[in-house]
């Protein structure tokens, strides 16, 4: 009789995977330093420091092109000291600056409120929850930032609505400590117990991979790229790819912002009423997309994807592009270039950010990222500036000013079919 064969041991639970929901509740956190939750405050704000429109926004125009600035070395911070400390130090920070932004007085202390809430929120931890599973997945890293945006994209269903309840409830001082409260409340906890920054930290693997069983010979692990930050400037496919997110992200806050001007000038009456519901495609389409996209990006090379993303992006241009003449009504056109829009978000955040870390590696990575994310936060800062500019210079119409912006990504997409991994 054969002996009963020994049990094979259980393969160890990865920590990435708990990691995965911290990058998920790290991108969260920063609804408040985003434009989608910013813009609730617009009017309370506007009525309380007797600001006009035109102040208002440049306030907001300001303070996100100055929180473009010092992002670089919250990257470089975090491949310094590790992430675990520069998120506890972001996430308490944030916290702070939401409080300090409800004692704005005026329009320089509102102005510098904007820039720490973008800064911190927007930048600093959206680079970070991206930075978290750079360092925790390689193969997989497509899916998973997939699974972070699509968590993201579902909060965004929810926390704007709740931010103009808590607006009505406490006024928009208080609300913007409550909002400061939350992020502290749940980060800082997440950084005091489970948060790791590496799996080598816990002797585990990239991906979850196993060791190698006893007495098989170790498989050889792929070498690190290592770039650092100047070697990696000085490559083509670096700038291709700093050049097409923030694209995306120029365009998509221009077309937030300006929606109601958008839809008067396309002849809708009572824009205000119905500018939640053209927008609503593009929070839906973002998060379906990343469904598939995260696992394209895993398997299908960047020099394909970026392109296929532009091309949507410049197919939603062309959507507001030839909205005043006629085949749909223009809300229809409108909600019709918000979904697409969304897929092409959804395609792009798959494809750019893990393409960031696989071409240059994790050494250097909070630096390298942080460089992206300055100039993608600049870009949406100068967004609805250009298409306001542009559409005053066409004569009030916005048409033409998608028109340029749709043929603007056509060299970037040519660009990006040449992308390949870089060597030093």
């Amino acid at each position: 009789m054969s002996a009963p064969l020994a049990p094979e041991p259980s393969r160890p639970r990865y920590h990435g995977y708990v990691m995965v929901g911290v990058a998920v509740a790290a991108m969260i956190c920063t609804l408040p330093g985003q434009t989608i939750v910013v813009s609730q405050f617009n009017e309370p704000i506007r009525a309380a420091l007797d600001l006009s429109l035109r102040e208002i926004s440049l306030a907001y125009l300001i303070g996100t092109a100055l929180a473009a600035l010092p992002l670089t070395l919250v990257g470089k911070a975090a491949d310094r000291l590790g992430l675990r400390v520069v998120v506890g130090a972001v996430a308490l920070s944030f916290a702070l600056a939401l409080c300090l932004l409800g004692q704005a007085r005026g329009f320089l202390s509102l102005t510098a409120g904007f820039a720490l809430v973008r800064f911190l929120g927007q930048g600093s931890l959206g680079m970070l929850s991206s930075h978290i599973l750079a360092m925790w997945f390689e193969r997989r890293l497509g899916v998973m930032e997939s699974i972070k945006h699509v968590g993201f994209s579902l909060a965004t269903l929810v926390l704007p609505a709740l931010t103009v309840a808590l607006i009505g409830a406490l006024g928009w001082r208080r609300a913007l400590v409550v909002l400061g409260l939350g992020v502290a409340s749940v980060l800082l906890p997440l950084v005091a117990t489970v948060f790791r920054d590496r799996p080598e930290d816990l002797g585990q693997r990239l991906d979850g991979d196993l060791p190698p069983a006893e007495g098989e010979p170790e498989a050889p692990a792929a070498a690190d790229p290592a770039f650092t930050l100047g070697e990696a400037v000085r490559t083509r496919a670096l700038w291709t790819l700093l050049a097409s997110g923030p694209y995306l992200g120029l365009v998509g806050t221009a077309m937030l912002f300006h929606t109601q001007p958008i839809l008067a000038s396309l002849g809708v009456e009572d824009p205000k009423a119905w500018a939640p519901y053209v927008q609503a495609p593009w929070p839906i389409a973002l998060t379906l997309t990343p469904l598939f996209s995260g696992w394209l990006a895993d398997n299908v090379d960047a020099r394909w994807l970026v392109p296929a993303g532009l091309t949507l992006a410049a197919l939603s241009c062309a959507c507001l592009a030839v909205a005043n003449q006629g085949g749909l009504a223009p809300t229809s056109w409108f909600a019709l270039s918000m979904a697409v829009f969304g897929v092409a978000m959804g395609v792009m955040i798959s494809a750019v950010g893990p393409t960031i870390a696989r071409y240059f590696g994790r050494a250097h990575h909070g630096a390298i990222r942080g460089l992206s994310l300055s100039i993608g936060v600049a870009a949406t800062a100068t967004g609805p500036f250009l298409l306001s500019e542009g559409a005053h210079l066409a004569g009030g119409g916005f048409d033409r000013v998608f028109a340029v912006f749709a043929c603007a990504a056509v060299p970037l997409a040519l660009a990006g079919l040449t992308l390949r991994r870089p060597q030093k």
